[in-house]
């Protein structure tokens, strides 16, 4: 199905695709029950916590270029996950692995939080930039927080502790 109406119910396991900014990528995470498709992401073996997005432009003088995203072997290389390319302002309608990169080219990567610091100077890219606030969210965390706060306010309202 091209794109599904606004009736359209989504059912477990339908698998969506995204086309947008990276902005829009970093939304969709924030979405409860909204999981990506992580085959080649788990392959990095970081701990969600320690997850970002990145924007990678490849340099004039990139190794990388002229090869696709396979053969460049990027997620062994960089501990990186490439999730969406961009060229001359339009994302490439082509699975990942067969896109032949070029000078220019913005990669979304899902990466560790150390990527940053060791790739910034590397002449593989022309800009590195780490996408604000974009560790994935920790949901699992939200259930504990709500608990506390709830028992917090309880015995404050029972009077059985002061505001200070």
């Amino acid at each position: 199905m091209a794109a599904p109406g606004p009736d359209y119910v989504l059912r477990g396991r339908d698998v969506l695709w995204f086309a947008g900014d990276a902005a829009g990528v970093h939304s969709l995470r924030k979405i409860p029950g909204l999981a990506p498709q992580t085959q080649q992401v788990d392959k990095l073996k970081l701990h969600k916590t320690e997850r970002r997005l990145v924007q990678a432009v490849v340099a004039v003088r990139s190794p990388l270029i002229g090869q696709t995203v396979r053969d460049s072997h990027f997620r062994t290389c960089y501990d990186a996950v490439i999730i969406a390319v961009q060229r001359s302002g339009g994302r490439i309608q082509a699975k990942i692995g067969d896109i032949a990169l070029l000078a220019g080219d913005v990669l979304l990567l899902d990466t560790g939080s150390s990527f940053l610091r060791m790739y910034k100077a590397d002449p593989a890219f022309a800009l590195v930039s780490e996408i604000e606030n974009s560790a994935p969210p920790q949901f699992e965390k939200l259930l504990p927080a709500c608990g506390t706060a709830v028992v917090m306010i309880a015995v404050f309202v029972a009077g059985g502790v002061g505001p200070f």
